[in-house]
């Protein structure tokens, strides 16, 4: 592999949360398996204003075109940079607007054509982009049929940052004793209970059920909000189902040490989910718990977790023992930066390549006052909303409170 006799410069421009889990693993990860040998800089699309000091490279993550990709756009050709769209979801094909219609009314016009047009946006950012960089195979077969083969796709897989190894390995420390100090107890975890998962998690409800029933000593872990199917209600009124709150992500590795099998459950009729990515799997197994997941394309390239496509796979998947430490050295050896430095290397002096001259220039991005001022007024909204729903809740449970006192 050559790099250029100057460092390679790659700036990444990120959606509006710089922190998100996508903004994470498809821009700060990157950056970090890139340097020391590539120069890198860093922004979201939502600054009020930032420079391109000469990038060879800029990459435009799961930007839509109008109102954002559009500007990054016309200031990277400015200076002669290479353009790459970033996407690790279909987010660019209309099974993306079928996808939102898991957290609407069903059949609402409004609310799929503005997501149709959303995805028509992603879809234009890839068409205007020089090349794509996608989080799976699968992905990158779905923007090579979209752009129709009109440019380079490259599949860069996710994987664990140094900070997140060592939040790894501090929690394996912890799962260890707790495996010493409670054998017998085997718990199930759904870590991802948002109440857009409900349909995912009811599919294999059933199945838990029944294995819990066989296992007196098989425990479930939820976090999140994820609504608890009825089939599990008795378990949860025997004290058998355990609830807790969403964490911030440096503390999802230690609660993950409390659980002995992870679940990925996705409903696998739509495509949108096929083209997801193993990072459930990369988690928890860097903590040497294992995943048991629905059988998705894109997940399953990795080998991670065990997959698994009917309720009988669930079955004798979650009856199944299975060795975590072998899965964490499997996922410490190929799903840490360490191992994909070469590659990201790699990747990202091919598309350098790409390049017709030199950007011996600088261009600024500014955001438009409008933008800036129209957000600032949604963030009062929210706060407000957020505010008075604080304030109901208190309400509710003081009301609560009074009634049981009197």
């Amino acid at each position: 592999m050559l790099l250029p006799s100057r460092p390679l410069h790659v700036h990444f421009v990120l959606p509006k949360n710089a922190q998100s889990a996508t903004s994470r693993y498809r821009g700060w990860h990157f950056a970090e398996a890139l340097s020391p040998d590539v120069r890198v800089s860093v922004n979201t699309v939502t600054d009020n204003r930032f420079t391109f000091d000469a990038p060879d490279i800029v990459v435009l993550h799961r930007l839509r075109y109008h109102g954002e990709a559009d500007r990054v756009l016309n200031a990277a050709r400015q200076i002669g940079a290479v353009t790459v769209a970033s996407v690790d979801d279909l987010i660019f094909s209309p099974e993306y607007a079928f996808q939102a219609g898991l957290t609407s009314p069903p059949d609402d016009p409004a609310f799929y054509r503005y997501h149709r047009a959303e995805c028509d946006d992603h879809l234009r950012t890839l068409n205007e982009c020089d090349a794509v960089i996608t989080s799976t195979d699968f992905l990158a077969n779905e923007a090579r049929i979209a752009t129709n083969n009109a440019k380079p796709v490259h599949c860069l897989r996710n994987f664990l940052n140094a900070e997140m190894v060592t939040l790894a390995n501090a929690a394996h420390e912890l799962r260890t004793r707790r495996l010493q100090t409670h054998p017998a107890t085997r718990t199930l975890a759904y870590l991802s209970g948002s109440p857009t998962h409900d349909v995912d998690f009811a599919e294999i409800a059933p199945v838990l059920a029944q294995v819990m029933g066989n296992d007196a000593n098989t425990r479930l872990l939820l976090v999140g909000t994820v609504t608890l199917p009825k089939v599990l209600q008795g378990m949860a009124d025997a004290g058998r189902v355990r609830r807790h709150p969403f964490v911030p992500w440096r503390d999802l590795f230690a609660l993950t040490a409390q659980a002995d099998v992870t679940l990925a459950p996705l409903d696998a009729s739509r495509l949108f989910n096929h083209a997801k990515s193993e990072i459930k799997a990369l988690e928890a197994g860097a903590v040497g718990v294992p995943t048991t997941a629905s059988h998705t394309v894109g997940a399953a390239e990795a080998g991670i977790a065990t997959h698994c496509r009917t309720a009988s796979d669930w079955q004798a998947a979650l009856t199944a023992s299975v060795a975590g430490d072998d899965v964490r050295a499997a996922v410490i050896q190929t799903g840490a930066v360490s191992a994909h430095r070469e590659r990201v290397l790699s990747v990202y002096a091919e598309i350098a390549a790409l390049k017709s001259g030199n950007a011996s220039r600088t261009a600024t991005v500014t955001r438009p006052l409008r933008e800036r001022i129209e957000e600032s007024l949604r963030g009062i909204e929210e706060s407000w909303v957020r505010r008075r729903l604080r304030w109901e809740r208190h309400e509710r449970l003081l009301e609560a409170d009074l009634r049981k006192k009197g």
